[in-house]
C-alpha cells in the first residue's frame, strides 16, 4: 500500500484521509495464521512540521486453529493505529517509520500492527475442552476412556506429603 503525501508536505498542519482495502503478502513467519482477505485501512495522515502522524484503525479477517482442539476458526482483528513517519535520512529515532520520495509505503506498518495485536491464544469458544492428552479425542464431542488416576512415578511421593 502506497500513499502519495506530496500535497500535505507543502503545508504544516495539512492532512489527508486514507481509506484503502488491499491484500498484503509476507506473513510467512506466522504459519498458524492465514490472511487471505484484504486489510481495510481507515486513517488520517497529518503533516506536523515534516513529521507525518498517522491516526486511525485497520481491520483484517484471518483463519487460525483453536489452541485447544485444533478446529479451524474464522476470526477478525481491529487495531488502532498511531504512528509517525519521518523523511528517510532525517531521523535516528527507531520508533518512527520513514518515507522517501514523498510516498509512504504502509505494508510494514500494517504488518507490524497486525502482528502486535494478534491474540496469543485463539479459542473456538470459551468453554472449549480441547483434546485428550493421551488418546487425542476431541473432548467437546464426548468423553474418552482414558484413566485419570495415572500418576507420574516421580510425583508419587507427594501423595503422602500432607497425610499424617
Amino acid at each position: 500500500m502506497k500513499v502519495d503525501i506530496s500535497d500535505i508536505l507543502k503545508v504544516s498542519g495539512a492532512s489527508l484521509t486514507v481509506e484503502m482495502e488491499e491484500l498484503i503478502d509476507g506473513f510467512d513467519e506466522l504459519d498458524e495464521f492465514i490472511f487471505d482477505t484484504p486489510v481495510k485501512l481507515n486513517c488520517r495522515l497529518t503533516n506536523m512540521g515534516g513529521i507525518v502522524k498517522m491516526e486511525g484503525h485497520l481491520m483484517v479477517d484471518y483463519k487460525v486453529k483453536c489452541s485447544r482442539c485444533l478446529k479451524d476458526i474464522q476470526s477478525s482483528l481491529r487495531a488502532e493505529l498511531k504512528e509517525e513517519f519521518a523523511q528517510e535520512g532525517q531521523t535516528e529515532d527507531d520508533d518512527r517509520y520513514t518515507y522517501a520520495d514523498k510516498v509512504i509505503v504502509l505494508d510494514k506498518v500494517l504488518k507490524d500492527n497486525i502482528i502486535l495485536n494478534l491474540p496469543a491464544r485463539q479459542l473456538c469458544r470459551d468453554d472449549c475442552k480441547g483434546l485428550c492428552p493421551k488418546c487425542g479425542i476431541d473432548l467437546n464431542n464426548g468423553r474418552c476412556n482414558c484413566s485419570e488416576e495415572e500418576t507420574d512415578p516421580r510425583m508419587e511421593v507427594l501423595k503422602y506429603f500432607f497425610k499424617e
